[in-house]
């Protein structure tokens, strides 16, 4: 019998773990627990920043069109998608993070 697993993160990333979970034989149960939306923002003055640290895809995939006036900050992702989704939106990555927030920044600080 396979094991059940629930899946709390959010669309369009729970979709995908669990596809993930069915492929490694295992019973997926999803209950999102919040939606991810956009607000409306202004972007900072980027001469006030070293970098953009971005620990979801969400992020970028939200942000609008103010993330264009960023484009001159090096990014440091928390992951691979994250990175992924950068890159697509035409930022330049620095560092691409491989176990969270916290080894991504220990990385780059060293």
């Amino acid at each position: 019998m396979s094991r059940r697993c629930l899946v709390l993160r959010p669309e369009p990333g729970n979709a995908t773990t669990c596809a993930r979970l069915r492929a490694a034989g295992l019973r997926p149960v999803s209950r999102p627990l919040f939606v991810v939306r956009a607000l409306d923002w202004a972007a900072p003055d980027v001469s006030a920043f070293d970098s953009l640290l971005l620990t979801s895809a969400n992020a970028v995939q939200h942000a609008g069109a103010g993330l264009a006036s960023l484009a001159a900050l090096p990014v440091i992702a928390v992951g691979e998608a994250t990175a992924g989704a950068a890159r697509a939106a035409g930022l330049r990555v620095a560092h691409v993070g491989t176990g969270g927030v916290a080894e991504a920044l220990a990385s780059v600080t060293e």
